[in-house]
């Protein structure tokens, strides 16, 4: 998708050179972690994404697993039993995606295959936030060939939980967010008063 870029510094995306909401941007209003000492929001968001790095590469055929910082370990671990005890296989991961009608970005995790059917896959290397749920939705619906369920992985230290995700409405409810987030952050004489709505 050649239109769409990330600036992983700001985390910003733009489609076309013009800045669009993440997914993870929209859902903040329901993970509120106002009451979370930021410096530890800050290690727990470093951490998430060096295992997803370490996923990413390892589906890749790429990592260096001798090298790898130790208390990544038991979460490849966890990972690599999930593969194997599952059958779940691979063949997409850390995938940008752009929703040319509602306009938003975001990089979905996994997608793969298991029992005999298309699955997108969210994976969480600490706890399940609420809003897991839409979030799969999102990147879902982004797709034109959408995988036919949605599942969040949950990495602990050596062990896994899978999570379906299955509430018809997370789709319409992200589709609400997305609006509201567009209302609180567009400009009352800004070129945004005349983006369509992003109701489906």
């Amino acid at each position: 998708m050649a239109d769409l870029t990330f600036d992983r510094a700001t985390h910003t995306y733009r489609y076309g050179g013009r800045v669009v909401p993440s997914v993870t941007t929209v859902l903040r209003a329901i993970d509120n972690f106002d009451r979370v000492d930021p410096e530890l929001l800050e290690r727990a968001r470093l951490f998430g994404s060096h295992v997803h790095l370490a996923t990413d590469l390892f589906d890749k055929g790429e990592l260096d697993e001798e090298n790898l910082d130790l208390p990544l370990l038991p979460y490849l671990s966890a990972y690599k039993t999930f593969l194997s005890e599952t059958g779940f296989v691979v063949t997409h991961s850390e995938q940008q995606i752009y929703n040319v009608r509602q306009r938003y970005a975001g990089t979905l995790d996994k997608r793969g295959t298991w029992k005999g059917t298309t699955w997108l896959l969210d994976l969480k290397s600490g706890a399940v936030p609420r809003s897991v749920g839409l979030q799969t939705a999102a990147y879902q619906h982004a797709l034109e060939e959408k995988p036919k369920r949605r599942l969040c992985l949950q990495l602990m230290r050596n062990r896994y939980k899978l999570i379906k995700c299955e509430e018809e409405s997370d789709w319409s409810y992200f589709v609400s967010y997305l609006n509201v987030h567009r209302f609180n952050h567009r400009e009352i004489h800004g070129s945004s008063e005349t983006e369509t709505s992003a109701v489906a």
